[in-house]
């Protein structure tokens, strides 16, 4: 796996799963920005632009959704994943109004990781074309 150029901003509230994943996702990632809820994740986006955007849905202060709705207010074209213990249909019919990239359902596992990352790589080479 070969390291790009571009920078994630990836938002979990849970420690030991944030730490694990944050350590993959640096391999092959620039940088990696991290935050363990949505009020912090909003502060780092705003702060930092990054390429791409990897956020759980439920975390506490200002949940996935919200933080969502609050970045497409201005910004329609970063690409956003989202992961989720909950696979509601509903819920994820909802956010594709959002341009929602992929959707994730926990427990994730390093293929699944490595298929996402995937496919924002080859999104984000696209938009930078």
């Amino acid at each position: 796996m070969q390291k790009t150029h571009y920078t994630l901003l990836y938002i979990e509230d849970e420690l030991a799963t944030r730490s694990n994943i944050a350590k993959f996702l640096a391999t092959r990632c620039a940088e990696v920005f991290e935050a363990s809820d949505g009020e912090e994740g909003y502060k780092l986006y705003k702060k930092h632009l990054p390429d791409f955007i990897i956020t759980d849905l439920q975390t506490p202060k200002l949940d996935g959704i919200s933080l969502i709705q609050k970045i497409r207010s201005y910004d329609y074209t970063t690409p956003i994943i989202i992961i989720s213990a909950y696979s509601d249909k509903e819920k994820l019919s909802y956010l594709q109004s959002y341009n929602i990239l992929s959707y994730i359902i926990k427990p994730i596992t390093r293929t699944g990781l490595k298929d996402m990352l995937d496919l924002v790589f080859s999104k984000l080479d696209e938009i930078r074309k």
